[in-house]
């Protein structure tokens, strides 16, 4: 995974690894994932496993104060 500019491979889970204007941590990255043969891969994100999952531990730990990103997983697998 590329952090966002400037580029920086990183390993993930990834959550805090940029400093915003006021000093404060937050979680800048790009993410890639291949499509389904179905659809345009812009679509991946709504038809994959890994894409799914990640959104929805992102969105879990947003809410607990510190969004992460993790590795690809199955969709229904549990959030670190």
């Amino acid at each position: 995974m590329c952090s966002a500019s400037p580029r920086q491979w990183r390993s993930l889970p990834a959550a805090g690894n940029r400093t915003a204007r006021d000093g404060g941590a937050v979680t800048a990255v790009v993410v890639q994932h291949a499509g389904d043969d179905l659809q345009d891969a812009h679509e991946a994100v709504f038809q994959t496993d890994p894409p799914k999952h990640r959104i929805l531990c992102y969105l879990k730990s947003f809410a607990r104060g510190t969004p992460t990103v993790v590795p690809p997983a199955a969709a229904d697998a549990p959030c670190p």
